[in-house]
């Protein structure tokens, strides 16, 4: 799949573009609301991966664990889903994911009564049995 040029680049902040933004924000976090102690990353309230802007209109403060957390939890949920959305509108497959090819005699029950041998028993003998075959547990 080619590159989505529709992103915009991030563009990092001076030093005096932070602390103007930090006097801006008044020392609160953008995400939590809390006093901002310490260290502290300028976040962009709407990502650029959905149309956001290196603006400080869209830009605020927050604690580097909240970044973390809208990043993950927020913005890439919904960019992953755009993009989906983007390349389903345009006709454009994902060929990066792996063809999974199934065997239909995996799938089906193990005997009951067979017991695993002792090559595929480790241990105390703990595990399962698994499409087939024993699985044992392994404890550190």
């Amino acid at each position: 799949m080619t590159e989505d040029v529709s992103t915009t680049r991030r563009k990092p902040l001076s030093k005096r573009q932070r602390l103007a933004l930090f006097e801006r924000e008044k020392g609160l976090c953008c995400v939590c609301g809390l006093k901002i102690v310490g260290d502290f990353i300028d976040e962009h309230v709407r990502p650029l991966g959905l149309g956001g802007s290196n603006d400080g209109k869209n830009r605020g403060i927050a604690h580097p664990k909240c970044a973390a957390v809208k990043t993950q939890k927020q913005d890439m949920p919904a960019i992953n889903k755009a993009k989906r959305q983007k390349q389903a509108a345009h006709g454009i497959k994902d060929d990066r994911r792996a063809k999974i090819k199934s065997d239909p005699d995996a799938l089906k029950a193990p005997a009951k009564d067979r017991t695993p041998s002792s090559k595929e028993r480790i241990g105390d003998g703990s595990g399962r049995w698994l499409f087939g075959r024993w699985v044992a547990y392994f404890r550190p």
